[in-house]
């Protein structure tokens, strides 16, 4: 479902990662760059979701205009009263030649998931060339 390999790790805390979403149906990765902390809010939200201050829980790294140089949203959302939860994935990494790929699509799941999501992302720490699985 998600793999995180770090790809280079520098003195300053600094990393570049690739992140990879599958689900039964599509795939997409990106490579962006990261810091330490980068995770930890939106984990601490997915712990606690759908119990928290929203019904929908956000992370956004990039900005989805032309100024950056990649644009990666995860959305999570219940769609249903019984639970069923959807992960909304965009990646964008605003290439300007033939190499341009935009991709979005959902990945269905239920709130245990995102829970257990959250509790093991938040003990995510980058090491270079090891690969972060979910679920292991």
């Amino acid at each position: 479902m998600i793999k995180i390999k770090t790809l280079l790790y520098d003195d300053i805390d600094d990393f570049k990662i690739n992140i990879k979403f599958e689900s039964s149906k599509n795939c997409s990765s990106l490579e962006i760059w990261g810091a330490n902390d980068m995770f930890k809010d939106f984990a601490k939200k997915l712990m606690d979701f759908p119990f928290g201050q929203s019904k929908t829980v956000k992370f956004e790294w990039g900005k989805d205009d032309d100024k950056w140089a990649y644009y990666l949203l995860v959305s999570v959302d219940v769609v249903d009263p019984a639970g069923k939860t959807v992960i909304k994935i965009l990646t964008d990494n605003k290439a300007k030649d033939s190499n341009h790929y935009r991709c979005v699509f959902p990945i269905e799941t239920e709130v245990a998931v995102i829970n257990e999501l959250g509790k093991q992302l938040v003990k995510w720490t980058p090491i270079e060339n090891e690969t972060w699985n979910f679920p292991n």
